[in-house]
């Protein structure tokens, strides 16, 4: 095994070795590729990264001397296993040859796994490969037997199903998706019982202890006896959805939008929204666009939202913070996005239960409106011009960019096709609107970042993540943390010095404050808006009894998360703003530019 110095050393090497890939420096990666194997022999990294080039030059004694040499090595990072891909027709690289080469490594390699795996240290790590390995292999009756073993062992089933399951066409996957199924109607079952009660709380309990990172910038300075003190309302609850409301309240409570508890599907069936669009202006929340039913308006854009059932509106809030839907939301932090975003769910209502809205006109003048528990907004919201992506001129050469998601598809590809329609050198700035862009996978956000600079600059190094100590008692150790970073290299394609200004507001969260931040952070733009959704990082998933979904948040940023990224230009809509359909930050950003030419290099 390595000592957290060792492997803080073994990462830098790999971070190297992808650096020197990127910048085509072949010589460096050769050099590493050898300190791997030469300073851990015992790991696959270094002969795995060989591979890959003799892969690529077809190179068949060398590359079945690497595969023999791989047999009995360990693996640290299952993202560096041996490349699956070798099998792959359609990659540029297959061949028979090697294609064989591999099928009979993957045979040895499974025999030694089997033999080592009972008494080894590394159970977990040893299932979870063998799982890649039936799975390539398209070894369905081994496959589900491996399944079973890893759900035995308490892994995470979500995340097996998730990834796996969407191919489900693919008939080696047959007997696991009967099985997946099976499970999944096994964990919806709810008997209310104190056992059950208890054995889904221990589960929540223990995995936020053991691996939540939101923990660490938590106002709950000592979990055990916050979470020990929901034990007796826990267990008073009369049905599931009084047991999820409270497990849900005490996971939210720790403040961090991404350690977030997902109530069971069949709760959620049991609500109803209308679909009134609102939106949280100034403390207040009013309808964004009119609202019909019958083919007539009978809520108009603008109308305030004055109280709930006969009671003021936030006095409705606090007094529903820990009922569905409002627990979903009220307790993150900051509270700014939380009430921000509860406005999705400020009209959701029991389906038994309708509930009637006073609304106040502009003029001062007011109305009761009861929904029924049927009824749906007619009223077709604006569709965007682009899933993905818009890119417009505005007037002097500003080109906007609304970057609506950073997932779905390349989106750097996509980002990268549409500037190409544009003479680069005429642009004078660039207007990134992120303000509806929950996130996605963060690589997208720093590749489009490498344009902007000449120097490279890392992101993710004021992330936190826990280390596990096994000697956590000894002083010294209570707080020790692995602050990791990605190297972001200026592009080798183009780089544009222009003005920058990135639109921000609550919705913009997770991936895509790691992109504001790049900005913010190191003063390549001017963020104008509204502060950004403060939490991000990355989760693990678990399926409680009951149908509930638990993600433990096992990063945050000690930079934004439960604060958010502040804009440097602090600009709200009124409700002037959006009778008029005017938008102030979008104007502000155009007012920012001075107007100088864009460098194109």
């Amino acid at each position: 095994m390595l000592s957290i110095k060792e492997f803080a050393k073994y990462q830098n090497l790999i971070e190297k070795y992808y650096q020197n890939e990127q910048k085509n420096n072949f010589t460096n990666c050769k050099q590493i590729q050898e300190k791997l194997i030469t300073t851990y022999p015992n790991y696959n990294v270094g002969y795995v990264l060989k591979l890959r080039n003799y892969i690529k030059t077809n190179e068949i004694g060398k590359l079945e001397e690497i595969f023999t040499s791989l047999v009995e090595k360990q693996i640290l990072n299952l993202s560096l296993l041996c490349p699956f891909e070798i099998l792959n027709k359609e990659n540029p690289y297959y061949s028979v040859d090697i294609e064989k080469l591999f099928l009979d490594f993957l045979r040895k390699r499974e025999k030694y796994l089997l033999s080592i795996m009972d008494n080894s240290n590394d159970y977990l790590r040893i299932l979870k490969e063998l799982f890649y390995i039936y799975d390539e292999t398209r070894n369905g009756t081994k496959l589900e037997l491996i399944v079973r073993k890893l759900i035995e062992y308490d892994y995470s089933f979500v995340d097996i199903e998730r990834k796996y399951r969407a191919n489900s066409n693919k008939s080696h996957r047959k007997k696991t998706n009967i099985f997946f199924q099976e499970y999944w109607d096994s964990k919806q079952l709810w008997k209310n019982t104190d056992e059950e009660k208890m054995a889904t709380f221990a589960k929540v309990y223990s995995e936020i202890k053991n691996n939540s990172a939101s923990l660490k910038i938590s106002k709950i300075k000592n979990w055990e006896s916050f979470a020990f003190s929901y034990i007796p309302k826990l267990l008073k609850a009369k049905n599931k959805i009084e047991y999820y409301e409270k497990l849900v309240e005490i996971v939210h409570k720790i403040g961090d939008d991404h350690n977030h508890l997902y109530f069971p599907s069949d709760i959620s069936k049991q609500f109803t929204n209308p679909e009134v669009d609102i939106v949280f202006i100034q403390n207040k929340y009013y309808v964004k666009s009119d609202y019909i039913i019958g083919g007539k308006t009978v809520i108009n854009a603008g109308d305030e939202v004055i109280s709930i059932n006969g009671i003021e509106t936030f006095e409705f809030i606090k007094k529903n913070q820990n009922k569905y839907p409002f627990v979903k939301h009220y307790h993150f932090e900051p509270k700014f996005t939380a009430m921000y975003r509860l406005s999705d769910d400020l009209l959701t209502m029991k389906k038994e239960n309708p509930i009637s809205v006073k609304f106040q006109k502009a003029d001062g003048s007011d109305f009761i409106y009861s929904f029924s528990k049927d009824e749906k907004n007619e009223n077709e919201k604006e569709i965007a011009i682009s899933k993905y992506i818009t890119v417009r001129m505005l007037e002097n050469n500003i080109l906007y960019i609304n970057i609506h998601t950073f997932m779905g598809t390349d989106i750097y590809k996509l980002f990268k096709e549409k500037l190409s329609k544009f003479n680069l050198s005429d642009i004078s700035g660039i207007i990134f609107d992120v303000r509806e862009n929950a996130g996605g996978l963060s690589k997208y956000g720093d590749s489009i970042f490498s344009h902007f600079i000449r120097d490279e600059v890392k992101n993710y190094f004021m992330d936190y993540n826990k280390v596990h100590i096994p000697h956590h008692k000894i002083e010294g150790f209570e707080d020790i943390k692995v602050y990791d970073s990605d190297i972001i290299q200026p592009s080798s394609e183009f780089t544009l010095d222009c003005t920058i200004v990135v639109l921000t507001s609550p919705y913009s969260g997770s991936s895509t404050e790691d992109f504001v931040f790049l900005f913010k952070f190191y003063k390549r733009g001017k963020v104008i808006g509204l502060p950004t959704a403060g939490s991000s990082g990355n989760g693990i998933d678990f399926l409680l009894q009951g149908g509930g979904d638990l993600r433990v948040n096992i990063d945050v940023s000690l930079y934004f998360s439960s604060k958010g990224i502040q804009p440097d230009i602090y600009i709200d809509y009124s409700i002037k703003d959006l009778l008029k359909g005017n938008d102030p930050q979008l104007g502000k950003a155009l007012s920012y530019f001075n107007g100088r030419n864009c460098d194109k290099s």
